[in-house]
């Protein structure tokens, strides 16, 4: 690509990614994850996100979409979380717990084993 044009992937890129940091500096705010660094941390999610769409062929088997991004997200919050964080998080995992999971379009399609997290 171009130059003019590789910079306005990149400039889209850090824009799409604010959302994710967003995300992240609100949560230390509050006291649920520990001081990291944001940009390193949503970077760290960001790749972890082109995973699936890297290495689906690995992970298909064992997971659909929805159950790799419930693995992703448990693993991320743990790698995260400072205690009241957790409390939060287990407290959020009951709840999902306690009500069924709306039954999704890819679900239906690929009934795969789905992660124990929901």
């Amino acid at each position: 690509l171009p130059p003019a044009q590789r910079d306005m992937i990149k400039r889209s890129e850090i824009e799409t990614n604010e959302i994710l940091a967003e995300a992240i500096r609100a949560c230390i705010r509050v006291k649920l994850f520990r001081e990291v660094d944001v940009d390193f941390a949503t970077y760290q999610l960001v790749m972890n996100i082109h995973m699936w769409a890297l290495k689906h062929w690995h992970f298909k088997n064992r997971f659909d979409v929805d159950g790799f991004v419930a693995v992703s997200f448990d693993f991320f919050v743990n790698a995260l979380a400072t205690p009241k964080g957790l409390k939060a998080y287990e407290r959020l995992r009951a709840a999902r717990a306690a009500k069924p999971a709306p039954e999704t379009k890819a679900a239906k399609a690929a009934p795969r084993r789905k992660s124990a997290l929901r």
